[in-house]
């Protein structure tokens, strides 16, 4: 398995996170949640730093 450091697959969340190429990983099981049901958010409060930063 090859990993690589890809992007939270939740398009709100600037998490980046260990994950196979390809796939549609996340970070968090908010941001899987957040991004199945389509949620009209501005950003993504997953709780992270990365995402905590203003």
């Amino acid at each position: 398995m090859n990993l690589e450091t890809i992007e939270c697959g939740h398009t709100k969340c600037s998490c980046r996170i260990a994950a196979q190429a390809g796939e549609n990983a996340f970070c968090s099981d908010y941001c899987r949640e957040s991004e199945q049901a389509e949620e009209e958010e501005e950003s993504c409060a997953c709780g992270h730093p990365p995402c905590d930063a203003p």
